[in-house]
């Protein structure tokens, strides 16, 4: 009978995805909506520039709510439909 011994060297790691799954992410920072959505900085900001993006600022640093982003995938995913 063989005895399974957790690496315990990546339950951090395991423990961070975990949270990210069970507490959603509800403002996304550029980099961040980079990541999730695929997109580049630039046709990021190409989209806040337009309005079709709406932001916030905190400091110097640039956020959106998750129905903020949401919504700009929903525009940019009809948009390209047509």
């Amino acid at each position: 009978m063989h005895h399974i011994t957790p690496r315990t060297k990546d339950l951090p790691a395991q423990n961070a995805e975990l949270a990210q799954v069970v507490t959603p992410k509800l403002n996304f920072s550029v980099l961040t909506a980079m990541a999730v959505t695929g997109w580049s900085r630039n046709f990021l900001y190409d989209l806040i520039g337009s309005g079709v993006l709406e932001t916030y600022t905190v400091g110097s640093r640039r956020f959106m709510t998750l129905e903020q982003l949401s919504d700009a995938v929903d525009r940019v995913a009809a948009g390209a439909s047509k």
